[in-house]
């Protein structure tokens, strides 16, 4: 699942480009399916200089020869304000990866806070084009639950996958302590403390995850 572009240029919802996909990388993982690591995907953006939002088939090409992946996810997003709340459109788009040809796309619209809804909406098409079945939810059971807690969580990943310890730290922080029982976060937070050589508070938050 690859960065999703921010259709609507809106800074303040700029922390959708990684959250969105690695939600979508969650729902859509088991199922019969085996998804690329989200960390893996980011390093491949950056030795590859791609950019979110719509690929041609030469640059799906060059993303299959990376990933050696069946299938691509790519996508965008769009945040309206709309009478005070925020309303979000996401489209979806299906790739098979050796040919780069579009297999399916899919949109799915509603408010922003119903955001776990859109994914598990766009997660349950998606798994029925390829034909496999599972349960929708599986984001919301596992991502941290509190919106603060997600958008912390997901600015820090970012921070992390560019290898910005020092700015991924606090902002794990304070996702760790808006929902202090969420195994990824305490995990993520171990990263970071690991990658700024503090190995005892990596190890805390390793086994905190555990």
């Amino acid at each position: 699942v690859l960065g999703f572009g921010n259709l609507s240029g809106r800074p303040e919802v700029a922390w959708l480009e990684t959250a969105l996909p690695e939600m979508l990388t969650t729902e859509l993982s088991g199922s019969g399916l085996r998804t690329v690591p989200g960390a893996t995907v980011a390093r491949m953006t950056r030795d590859l200089g791609l950019r979110p939002g719509s690929l041609g088939r030469d640059t799906l090409a060059r993303v299959h020869g990376y990933l050696a992946a069946d299938y691509i996810v790519s996508g965008g997003f769009t945040s309206l304000a709309a009478g005070g709340a925020s309303r979000l459109r996401l489209d979806v788009r299906l790739h098979d990866g050796a040919s780069g040809e579009t297999l399916a796309a899919e949109a799915a619209e509603g408010a922003e806070a119903d955001l776990f809804s859109l994914v598990a909406e766009a997660g349950t098409r998606l798994r029925a084009r390829l034909g496999v079945s599972g349960q929708a939810g599986r984001a919301v059971a596992t991502l941290p639950a509190d919106a603060r807690a997600v958008r912390l969580y997901a600015d820090g990943l970012q921070a992390l996958r560019a290898l910005d310890a020092s700015r991924a730290r606090p902002l794990l922080e304070q996702a760790a302590a808006a929902e202090p029982g969420n195994a990824l976060v305490h995990s993520a937070l171990s990263e970071a403390w690991a990658l700024l050589g503090r190995e005892a508070d990596a190890r805390r938050e390793a086994q905190q995850a555990l």
